[in-house]
């Protein structure tokens, strides 16, 4: 039992400094709290540089059987290199039942899987001198025995984080899509209300009654992963216009206002997932950005003098082309439609205020109100 306890207590610190910074282990040893110099990928496939007392030690991939620089682990592998069997350092991408390796190259790179007590095996974008095999068919058929990997290979793609990723996938045989980048169309209508912010001067407003009016808007978007599947940047550019004509009574004066505007708003989003098979909730927080490119606003004042009635366009109504900040806030599903193509749909709450101060001479109108937004990614 005392051997035991003093085993444990001489191999946990190892193992907990290991997962936490520098080490290059042997086949008998390793060794912690040393300083690893990262020369890049080309450099650090061939040797390994450890500084230790201001003096640098060189080590092949002869010597030691592993080290890690910075958090990348690099293991000493034998692979095929200009028709002769050479040992590099590989850089391990993923780690599980079947691993995933990276050479770097001069002029490329390749890469390399393992399962656990099997063979290397290279894995070429291209296998073929006519391109016919790639590397998706080598993959479909030595992984095979996950139910999902054809559908993983769909979104998959020859480089160092869309691999790691179909690996990481593939050790756990995941239904859950991949933490990729999404590219897609998004429409809205709304129903939206003009207000007086109370830093303008345009106090002739201040008690005007506005009223709902509809939106529709058009645009682009890029949802992008931040933390696997959960947490993700949405970012999108969307187009709207806004046309309103409204009368209202304050006092003993008439009011009209006519407004048309055209908006460019660039949202931009923390969207959070609760993941499920196909239907997966979400919501979503964050700031956007607008501007008007176009922006029409007249406002007319009628009254009676001497029974005669006078209608006036108000002085310095026309705001000029003005820029938007605001917040948005919502909630809504997404369907899953493949391990590629998504649609959603989203209730939001869009609040959105001029820039201006109480010394501007315009008439300035923020809008807010609530929007159903669907998308579709590609």
């Amino acid at each position: 039992m005392k051997q035991i306890i003093l085993t444990l207590l001489i191999v946990f610190p190892a193992l907990l400094s290991k997962a936490q910074g520098d080490y290059y282990a042997t086949e008998s040893s390793v060794s912690v709290g040393v300083t690893i110099i990262n020369q890049g990928a080309f450099l650090n496939a061939r040797v390994c540089v450890v500084e230790k007392r201001g003096r640098k030690i060189e080590f092949t991939p002869y010597e030691i059987t592993e080290y890690q620089t910075k958090g990348t682990v690099y293991v000493s592998k034998e692979i095929e290199y200009k028709g002769e069997r050479k040992r590099f350092f590989l850089e391990r991408l993923a780690d599980g039942e079947v691993s995933l390796y990276y050479f770097r190259e001069r002029g490329g790179y390749t890469f390399y899987f393992q399962r656990e007590g099997e063979e290397l095996t290279a894995l070429p974008r291209r296998v073929d001198t006519n391109g016919k095999k790639t590397y998706k068919e080598i993959l479909d058929h030595n992984l095979e025995d996950c139910t999902y990997t054809h559908q993983y290979l769909e979104i998959a793609r020859y480089n160092k984080r869309a691999l790691a990723g179909f690996f990481d996938k593939y050790n756990n045989c995941s239904p859950l899509p991949f933490s990729v980048t999404r590219y897609g169309l998004t429409a809205s209508y709304g129903s939206f209300v003009y207000s007086v912010p109370d830093y303008s001067k345009g106090n002739i407003l201040r008690d005007f009654n506005f009223q709902n009016y509809s939106q529709f808007s058009v645009g682009v978007f890029a949802d992008t992963p931040l933390y696997r599947n959960a947490i993700s940047l949405y970012i999108a550019l969307i187009l709207s216009e806004h046309s309103v004509a409204e009368y209202s009574r304050v006092d003993d004066t008439d009011l009209d206002i006519l407004t048309n505007s055209v908006n460019l708003q660039l949202p931009l989003m923390i969207r959070y997932r609760i993941h499920t098979h196909a239907l997966t909730p979400f919501v979503s927080a964050g700031g956007v950005v607008g501007y008007d490119l176009r922006n029409n606003t007249r406002v007319f004042q009628t009254h009676f003098e001497q029974d005669v009635i006078i209608t006036d366009q108000v002085p310095l109504a026309v705001p000029e082309p003005n820029l938007f900040f605001g917040i948005s806030a919502g909630a809504g599903m997404e369907y899953r439609l493949n391990f590629r193509n998504r649609i959603s749909i989203e209730l939001q709450y869009l609040n959105m205020l001029p820039m201006g101060n109480n010394k501007s001479e315009n008439i300035l109108l923020s809008r807010s109100g609530f929007q159903l937004l669907t998308g579709i990614n590609f």
